[in-house]
């Protein structure tokens, strides 16, 4: 079983407001990527940081985020805390890829699904399965398939001054994915969204 989690707490500084609740053909941008995660197969979703309130009014489960203003890392930690005791991989994005769709985020399930660890008798492990546009590119580890059990090593980095989410795959047995680069469209700034809707 799946979770997911949508990370709604940064601080959206490009953009000039906050990016989670930005429209794109009348809909929060949190609550489209919320939808993708849900039709890949994710339950529950939550939304990690942020503006809980109005996150709530849009019908999502919302929560505090444990580290706010730590980043990435902190929500993606909360994610797990949040969610970790009840499955068997959280699939966290962070809200601002607005295009995302199910088809993205089944690539990464099928892979951490043939990859991860479920019982101390399956000798492969996967901590997490990031995605990648194409062979050699850089990855994007804001979509991403997190291993519950790989919970000591994110909280030890991060504990060690770590909050870079590169910083803590350096220490995490890692499987890339190449997902088609019409999913991983961040929308940081005005232009952005201009660009993606036109």
């Amino acid at each position: 079983m799946l979770a997911g989690a949508v990370l709604t707490g940064g601080s959206s500084t490009r953009m000039g407001a906050d990016k989670s609740l930005i429209e794109i053909d009348g809909v929060a941008m949190a609550v489209r990527v919320a939808n993708a995660l849900r039709s890949a197969g994710c339950s529950p979703v939550a939304m990690i940081g942020g503006d809980l309130d109005a996150l709530t009014e849009l019908g999502e489960f919302a929560v505090a985020d444990l580290h706010p203003g730590a980043g990435p890392v902190g929500g993606i930690i909360t994610a797990i805390r949040t969610l970790g005791a009840s499955a068997d991989g959280i699939v966290v994005s962070s809200c601002d890829l607005g295009f995302l769709a199910a088809e993205h985020v089944l690539e990464l399930v099928g892979s951490f699904e043939a990859n991860a660890t479920y019982g101390a008798e399956i000798t492969r492990r996967c901590d997490v399965v990031v995605a990648r546009t194409e062979p050699g590119a850089r990855v994007q580890p804001l979509l991403a398939v997190w291993n519950p059990n790989a919970m000591g090593r994110i909280e030890a980095a991060f504990g060690g001054g770590t909050r870079s989410v590169f910083g803590v795959l350096d220490v995490l047995d890692v499987v890339e994915v190449v997902v088609p680069s019409d999913g991983l469209r961040n929308i940081n700034t005005p232009s952005d969204l201009d660009a993606g809707t036109s």
